[in-house]
């Protein structure tokens, strides 16, 4: 309990002074739009963008340094800077790959085929900073957007649970077992059921079971999400041409949408999943205490990503 309190406190103040230095960098951008004889506007900008990346690079926040870094990378192109840019989005664009962040490495991709193929015309086109003002500003709009009413609260963390479900050939989905939750909550209850009814026959269409981490997914009708892991468990008493002997299962990591910066790194977590399951032999070893003993392992070592 202690350890989630200092963790959710922590990264409340660490959304904080990376909002404050994004609102910072934006001032300054704007002010600088409106007159550009004051360079030092610019320098502002670019002072309190630098200082949010190396916030976020001392305390790993990898999704946030990735974020500045696109912004850092179109105030080059402002001032026509575009092989500094080229070059930071590049970097920028590998970093997400690696961590399996997509939509962010599919941003950082678009902004720097924008510049590749439009470079001569940037450079020849008066007033082409126009538009490079307005893509930047679009960029640092997008993260505050993101960040303005949302925070990492104490409750956000200890509401994370864990739901696993086992494959009936004859009796569909069957929940598990769980840790962190009332299956007999009405709050959950039918999400739980709703979901353990959805995910595995979308992960297990045809003949061919679908393994690994996925999501995030919608979980319900309320603001939670859900990273799932599927694997196949050796089962006797599965016989079936599709089940060949095993049994498919599912542990989903429910959460709500404002922790979701802890699981930016979906390849670091499944991981973690991995190392754990390795040790697994039965599926009766996956029983509430496992997934307590998961549940608060993953916090604890996703966490460095945000902490």
């Amino acid at each position: 309990m202690a350890e989630t309190q200092r963790l959710a406190e922590k990264s409340k103040h660490l959304e904080l002074r990376f909002k404050t230095l994004i609102f910072l960098a934006e001032l300054g951008l704007l002010q600088y739009k409106e007159n550009q004889n004051y360079s030092e506007h610019y320098e502002d900008a670019i002072k309190y963008i630098t200082k949010a990346m190396e916030m976020t690079t001392e305390n790993k926040l990898i999704p946030d340094y990735i974020d500045a870094g696109i912004v850092r990378a179109m105030l080059h192109t402002v001032k026509y800077e575009f092989k500094e840019a080229e070059d930071l989005l590049e970097e920028i664009m590998t970093l997400a790959e690696s961590h399996g962040i997509s939509q962010q490495a599919q941003r950082a991709k678009e902004r720097l085929n924008f510049i590749i193929s439009n470079i001569q015309t940037l450079r020849d086109t008066q007033k082409s900073d126009t538009l490079l003002f307005s893509i930047t500003i679009e960029e640092i709009q997008q993260i505050i957007s993101r960040y303005t009413g949302t925070s990492t609260k104490h409750d956000d963390v200890d509401n994370i649970f864990m739901v696993s479900y086992k494959m009936d050939p004859l009796k569909g989905p069957k929940i598990h077992a769980v840790d962190n939750i009332d299956v007999s909550d009405p709050r959950y209850m039918l999400q739980i059921n709703l979901v353990g009814n959805l995910y595995p026959v979308s992960l297990s269409q045809g003949q061919k079971f679908h393994t690994g981490l996925f999501g995030p997914f919608p979980f319900g009708t309320s603001n939670l999400k859900a990273m799932t892991y599927s694997m196949l468990f050796t089962d006797s008493s599965q016989n079936s041409a599709k089940n060949n002997s095993e049994t498919f299962f599912l542990i989903c990591l429910i959460y709500p949408e404002t922790m979701g910066p802890f699981f930016y790194d979906q390849k670091k977590l499944e991981a973690l999943i991995d190392l754990n399951l390795s040790k697994v032999q039965k599926i009766d070893e996956i029983n509430q205490e496992y997934l307590h003993n998961l549940r608060e392992h993953i916090v604890k070592n996703m966490a460095t990503q945000i902490m």
